[in-house]
């Protein structure tokens, strides 16, 4: 049966995670290692294919991307950037909570993996006042990811464009909403309960050294905004991937005017943070050739169609399981979304947009309650918070969250139809 075959397949990649938490890529190796062989692709036949989907054009392009999203990072740290922004941050808000989460949420536009542990001081120095540890904890994990439904720089979305063949400005426009409902649950279940002092501040005025803090993100999106529509409009039609290199390139041009020579490149490469990424990044694309190849999807629909099973459960649940399992948005898109996507073949009926956007809802719940994220383990351990309290502050907006992704399924495949 296809369907217990891949629960086996998803239950080794549980268990490589968990032994092997900072190398989820060999997860995803065994994964698509043992769904080669239980859909009866071989050993030779599995290797081959792996090999050829993991250095594929379009995977080089994805490692070449992730590769230089990290350095971008770690130029911004190494060179004051972030601390820049984190004082005009300070400087327009009346109260440490909102400079708190203003910190989380834009050190949230830039995808370092653990992330976390560099935002989680910023919260904590920006809000002054006795708080549960978890509420900073949920805090600092929630509104660092309010906008991985849709930013672009992401890789969890550059590897969905990828793998799916989505356009990017479409995916863009039919995910920005899950942003504002995410910061409106953020600020329900969590934000309203955070004790914090007012900032008796001086009177805020943009200068050159806050411009200088902000610069380095502002040219990235305006110019990636700028270069696609000029793209759109010239008919133009280009990966998504090099869209955004240039535009990470030209943000790493900004930030190293400010360079000093006692800097250290090391720290701002930080090649333990960016080989094993363009790793993984490799090994997904890797599996998704060997699911395409093995007939994979085609198998699991012949058995759904056979046992009359709503597909509907399929394209939730295996999302759901694979982001409770890798902790990582680009775990749960590389483990489901290449069967997911090639079901949709198979399943006329259903709106592509709709299913889409569903799968990535119930996986993004799958990640935020997964105890194997990167970033709740390092704000975890930075607060020193239980796990009882965080996920007693979680479970409300990611609750909601999932059920406005059930809505929005419902609402476009049954009330305006999008296909």
């Amino acid at each position: 049966m296809s369907l217990l075959k891949i629960v086996l397949v998803f239950c080794v990649i549980f268990a490589v995670s968990k032994f092997l938490k900072n190398w989820i890529a060999l997860a995803i190796f065994s994964g698509a290692l043992f769904s080669g062989l239980f859909f009866g692709h071989g050993i030779f036949g599995t290797l081959k294919s792996f090999f050829l989907g993991s250095v594929s054009q379009n995977a080089v392009f994805l490692a070449l991307l992730v590769t230089l999203i990290s350095i971008f990072s770690g130029v911004m740290e190494v060179t004051g950037t972030l601390e820049r922004c984190k004082k005009a941050s300070v400087g327009m808000f009346s109260s440490g909570r909102a400079a708190g989460v203003f910190m989380a949420s834009l050190i949230g536009l830039l995808p370092m993996p653990g992330g976390a542990l560099f935002s989680a001081p910023l919260v904590n120095s920006s809000i002054e006042g006795k708080n549960n540890p978890g509420l900073l904890t949920a805090l600092n994990y929630w509104f660092r990811h309010v906008w991985e439904f849709w930013w672009p720089l992401y890789p969890a979305v550059i590897t969905l464009l990828a793998v799916t063949g989505y356009g990017m400005v479409k995916w863009m426009v039919n995910t920005f909403v899950f942003s504002l409902i995410a910061v409106f649950l953020g600020w329900a279940f969590i934000y309203r309960k955070v004790r914090t002092t007012k900032i008796v501040k001086k009177h805020f005025r943009v200068d050159r050294e806050t411009f200088s803090g902000f610069a380095p993100l502002l040219t990235v999106i305006v110019f990636a905004v700028l270069y696609k529509t000029a793209l759109s409009f010239l008919g133009i039609d280009i990966q998504s991937e090099l869209v955004i290199i240039p535009a990470v390139l030209l943000g790493i041009l900004v930030c190293l005017k400010d360079w000093k020579k006692e800097m250290n490149p090391r720290k701002a490469l930080n090649p333990g943070r960016i080989i094993p990424l363009a790793i993984l990044i490799m090994t997904i694309m890797g599996y998704k050739k060997v699911i395409e190849d093995g007939g994979v999807a085609q198998a699991i629909a012949l058995d759904i169609q056979n046992m009359n099973f709503p597909v509907i459960v399929v394209f939730t649940a295996l999302p759901f399981i694979a982001g409770v399992i890798t902790g990582i948005a680009i775990g749960f898109i590389g483990a489901s979304f290449p069967l997911i996507i090639d079901m949709l073949g198979d399943f006329p009926q259903y709106s592509k947009t709709a299913v889409l956007v569903l799968s990535f809802g119930f996986g993004y719940a799958g990640m935020m309650l997964s105890p194997f994220h990167a970033c709740i383990l390092l704000s975890k351990e930075y607060f020193c918070s239980s796990w009882k309290d965080i996920y007693k502050y979680l479970a409300g907006p990611v609750a909601f969250l999932t059920a406005a992704f059930v809505l929005y399924y419902f609402l476009v495949s049954f009330v305006l139809n999008i296909k």
